[in-house]
C-alpha cells in the first residue's frame, strides 16, 4: 500500500465532507448533479469503511505487541456496541424515544421542517469531521503499524519454534 490506512481514511473522509458542502451549490431541480455528488462521496466513503475495519484490528494487534496478549473479543463488541448504539440513536423513530425525531419537526405535528435534510447533511458532515480529527490523532501510522506486525510475526514465530521442539 502506498500510503498508510490512517492516511486514506482521513482523506476520505475530509473529501466526503467538502463533497457534501457541494450539495449546497446545486439547484433544488438539479437531479443529475445530486446524483453524480452522491455518487462521488459514495466513492470516497466506500474506500475509508473497510480501512476503519483494518485500523481497529491494527489496534488488537498494538496492545498485543505493548501489553503480551491479544483483546480482540473486547474491542470488537465494544466497537459493535458503539455502533450500534449509535443506530438506535440516530434512528428517527426510536421505541417511545423522540430525540433524533423532534429536531425534524416543527410546531406542528403533521408538517415536515423544512431544514431536517440540511439538519441530516450538516450532522453527517459533523461525524466524518470528529472521526478524521480522532483519527488525526490516533498514534498508529503506516511505520509503527509495520513494526507491530513484524515484531509480532517474530514473537509468533518464535513461539511456534518453542513449542515444536517442546514435542
Amino acid at each position: 500500500m502506498r500510503f498508510g490506512k490512517k492516511t486514506i481514511v482521513i482523506t476520505g473522509f475530509l473529501l466526503s465532507v467538502i463533497v457534501n458542502f457541494a450539495f449546497y451549490f446545486l439547484g433544488k431541480n438539479d437531479i443529475v448533479g445530486m446524483l453524480v455528488l452522491t455518487g462521488v462521496m459514495g466513492w470516497f466513503t466506500a474506500r475509508t469503511i473497510p480501512l476503519v475495519w483494518a485500523i481497529f484490528a491494527d489496534v488488537v494487534d498494538f496492545g498485543e505487541w505493548k501489553l503480551g496478549y491479544r483483546a480482540t473479543g473486547i474491542v470488537f463488541a465494544t466497537i459493535g456496541f458503539g455502533l450500534k448504539s449509535g443506530l438506535a440513536f440516530g434512528a428517527r423513530r426510536w421505541a417511545g424515544w423522540k430525540g433524533p425525531w423532534v429536531i425534524t419537526r416543527t410546531t406542528s405535528p403533521n408538517s415536515r421542517c423544512k431544514c431536517c435534510a440540511s439538519a441530516t447533511a450538516s450532522f453527517r458532515r459533523c461525524l466524518f469531521l470528529i472521526c478524521a480529527g480522532v483519527l488525526f490523532r490516533l498514534w498508529l501510522n503506516k511505520q509503527t503499524t509495520q513494526q507491530v506486525a513484524d515484531e509480532l510475526a517474530l514473537r509468533r514465530s518464535a513461539s511456534a519454534g518453542a513449542a515444536a521442539a517442546a514435542n
